[in-house]
């Protein structure tokens, strides 16, 4: 279908350099454990209901001594982030033991919470977009679509205590790309 690629060959310039998967960011199903030496994520972990699932997903197939680099929006850049405090660790700690990015009913009560925050009258059809065949979107019958919104504002404090703490990751790089972007730049430990 239209945007399905996964299983085609990566191949930008046209050599081909590996396989294109398409996955949830927390399950990374059929790639084997320890299988790359970079791993890049920009504009994802703000997209996961539970971002410690994720990463935990991230550290499973890097390699020892390989990098993961993220970029993050810089909330005060977001209309709708820049009014919300940065998520703390113990929010996502209690998502996480929820698995919360498969828990449809956790998803629905965080999106209707995410809602309060927007204004616009689509915003409903936008992240209630999971629909069966000739339902409209924003019905009761849709699922939510976890891509949409973002969930939780990140910054430093936050990303050093998931990254650096609870991965035990080398923070090698931390920078505001002003006026957007946060850049995190980490090597996972070599196990001796």
């Amino acid at each position: 279908s239209e945007g399905d690629f996964d299983g085609l060959p990566y191949a930008p310039r046209g050599a081909t350099l590996g396989t294109t998967f398409q996955r949830h960011a927390a399950q990374l199903i059929g790639i084997d454990d320890a299988s790359y030496d970079l791993v890049m994520a920009s504009h994802v972990l703000e997209h996961m209901l539970d971002p410690l699932a994720a990463l935990r997903e991230w550290d499973r197939v890097l390699r020892p001594g390989g990098r993961l680099l993220m970029l993050l929006p810089w909330a005060p850049a977001v209309e709708y982030d820049s009014v919300r405090d940065p998520a703390t660790m113990q929010e996502l700690l209690h998502l996480s033991a929820r698995n919360a990015s498969f828990d449809e009913a956790v998803l629905r009560r965080h999106a209707e919470l995410l809602l309060r925050l927007w204004a616009g009258d689509d915003d409903r059809a936008r992240l209630f977009s999971l629909c069966p065949p000739g339902t409209a979107r924003g019905d009761a019958a849709c699922r939510v679509d976890e891509n949409v919104g973002h969930w939780h504002v990140w910054d430093f404090d936050l990303l050093r205590e998931a990254v650096g703490g609870c991965l035990g990751y080398n923070l090698e790089v931390m920078s505001l790309q002003e006026p957007h972007h946060q850049v995190v730049l980490a090597r996972k430990p070599v196990v001796r």
